[in-house]
C-alpha cells in the first residue's frame, strides 16, 4: 500500500468516525417533535386517508404524525398520497 492510499484511508476513517459522532447527536423523530415549538397534528392509524388529507388542507400542512395510544407510529405525507394511494 503507497502512503496516498493510507492518507486516504486515514481520511475516510477520519470522517467516518465524525459523521458517526454527528449521527449519535441526532434526534429521533419522536424527539424532535417532543422539542418543537409548532404545533404538530397527529391523527391515529384507524382514521381514514381522506380525513388526514383533509387535515392536511385546513392547516396547511404537507404530512401528519401518526400516533396510537399516544405512541409515535408513523408519519403520513402528501408524498405518500401522491405516490402510494
Amino acid at each position: 500500500m503507497c502512503l496516498n492510499s493510507f492518507a486516504l484511508l486515514h481520511h475516510q476513517s477520519s470522517c467516518l468516525t465524525v459523521i458517526w459522532e454527528y449521527i449519535k447527536l441526532m434526534l429521533t423523530v419522536g424527539q424532535f417533535i417532543e422539542q418543537t415549538k409548532r404545533p404538530t397534528w397527529a391523527l391515529s392509524s384507524n382514521n381514514t386517508v381522506r380525513q388526514a388529507l383533509q387535515l392536511m388542507a385546513d392547516k396547511n400542512i404537507g404530512a401528519i404524525v401518526i400516533k396510537d395510544q399516544d405512541k409515535l407510529t408513523g408519519i403520513f405525507s402528501e408524498r405518500d398520497y401522491a405516490r402510494k394511494v
